[in-house]
């Protein structure tokens, strides 16, 4: 006689063996890992900070399972815990609310400070250490991982620069930046910066000074320099009448060092083409002085 299993019996043994392959599945290091992709940290304590560059750092330091980061610009910190800022002005906001603590980054280098302080290399390691004291300030267990992710952001920072230092050795700059200056003294020995009074005649009209002092850096092979705050009349003459020339773009988000590494390329490119014109040039003089 032959037994007919009944459906009842094929739908549990089925149930039985999808419960088992779920069970190895859950074990298994490779669902270990995903979930450990999917996780989803939910920060208890939040960081606002005034611009980009400060995004930046405390991103880059921060456990993420402690605290969140969020650019605020001008805004008010509603929500923050931490406050930081490039000025001390916004210290009002922590009187209003009693339980933000607020840090200043141009109070550890003693000036005024302003929005930009981070184009200048020299004081970029004070701002980046009043971040991490900031943070570490309402996590004090977690001290060493913030200094340790610290000193990985800088370390990243000053191998960018050293490539600045290493290929702007020798290059003679006039400097008509703005902002910017402190990226081109890191790099170059060589560095020619008009005062601040005749930039400020130079964008109330005398032209004709202007046109000499780029036809003086003509002469002298000098790299003139611009950056996105340079008064566009400047700019636009630069452009028109300076050999070498190159321009330093604003920095937008996302990782500094990468910013660096960006404009250095583009300077570099720029100075290999002018250095091909001008091969150019030189030869052209070269078959008419034969004609």
């Amino acid at each position: 006689m032959i037994k007919i299993k009944s459906n009842k019996t094929k739908n549990l043994k089925s149930i039985i063996f999808t419960f088992a392959v779920c069970v190895l599945l859950l074990c298994s290091p490779a669902f270990a890992k995903a979930k450990q992709a999917r996780k989803v940290y939910r920060p208890h304590m939040r960081v606002a900070v005034s611009n980009s560059f400060l995004y930046d750092v405390a991103s880059f330091i921060v456990k993420p399972e402690v605290y969140s980061v969020r650019n605020i610009g001008n805004a008010y910190p509603g929500g923050s815990d931490i406050l930081v800022t490039m000025t001390s002005n916004r210290k009002r906001f922590a009187s209003r609310n009693k339980s933000l603590t607020f840090f200043a980054t141009n109070e550890s280098y003693g000036s005024e400070g302003c929005e930009y302080d981070y184009y200048d290399p020299a004081k970029i390691p004070f701002i980046t250490l009043t971040v991490m004291k900031a943070i570490s300030s309402h996590d004090k267990n977690n001290y060493p991982h913030y200094q340790k992710r610290l000193a990985i952001y800088q370390s990243i920072l000053d191998s960018t620069l050293q490539v600045w230092k290493k290929n702007l050795k020798h290059i003679a700059i006039l400097d008509l930046t703005v902002h910017t200056g402190g990226i081109l003294a890191t790099g170059t020995e060589r560095l020619v910066k008009p005062p601040k009074e005749v930039k400020e005649a130079w964008k109330n009209g005398d032209r004709g000074h202007l046109q000499a002092t780029i036809e003086q850096a003509n002469l002298r092979g000098l790299l003139v320099v611009t950056d996105f705050a340079t008064d566009p009349a400047i700019t636009q003459n630069v452009e028109r009448l300076a050999k070498k020339h190159f321009h330093m773009s604003r920095y937008e988000g996302g990782s500094f060092s990468s910013y660096l590494a960006d404009n250095y390329a583009k300077l570099k490119k720029s100075l290999e083409k002018q250095k091909e014109t001008e091969k150019t040039n030189a030869n052209k003089k070269t078959k008419t002085r034969k004609k």
